[in-house]
């Protein structure tokens, strides 16, 4: 119930957010594919639905982790490796490539993704992360699948949550 009442506080704080996530919910109730909604066809900036994210994730995942990163945004960064986003263990922050992430979905699965690294990190400093991937690849890397095996088991739950609490 706490998760409830901070996300309605945090979004009170900001109407366009509120305005944003209600179209979503139109299109949901219309039948349509929110998540596949892109930031130019909704009101409600890209910068707010991932803290909205973010915060979401803080409090689903507070056992594992109780240190919730910041995020810096990046608006036409180019990345070498086709990256929607990334973790800095050292400076406990999310960096997300708006650039990439231009769909609801994108922000999504790109915020939970990276808070796992921040669980990761948090657990045994992703020590091994660099052999990993010169070991067995960037998609093969078992730090990467448990990111991404998270994000995919959880933004179905996010999405519904946000929707649900923003409506």
């Amino acid at each position: 119930m706490q998760a409830i009442s901070e996300l309605i506080s945090y979004v009170m704080q900001k109407p366009l957010l509120a305005i944003g996530l209600i179209a979503i919910l139109l299109f949901w109730l219309l039948e349509e594919d929110a998540s596949a909604l892109t930031f130019s066809q909704v009101t409600v900036r890209a910068e707010d639905y991932a803290q909205s994210v973010l915060l979401w994730c803080a409090l689903t995942f507070k056992e594992e982790y109780n240190n919730k990163p910041s995020i810096v945004f990046y608006k036409n960064r180019k990345t070498k490796d086709n990256r929607y986003g990334e973790y800095h263990g050292s400076t406990n922050e999310i960096r997300i490539f708006l650039n990439k992430n231009t769909t609801i979905q994108d922000i999504t699965d790109t915020i939970i993704h990276e808070f796992a690294h921040a669980i990761q990190h948090a657990k045994d400093g992703l020590k091994n992360y660099d052999r990993y991937t010169r070991q067995y690849g960037y998609q093969k890397n078992p730090y990467e699948k448990e990111a991404r095996a998270l994000a995919e088991k959880y933004a179905p739950k996010c999405l519904k949550d946000l929707n649900y609490l923003y409506a």
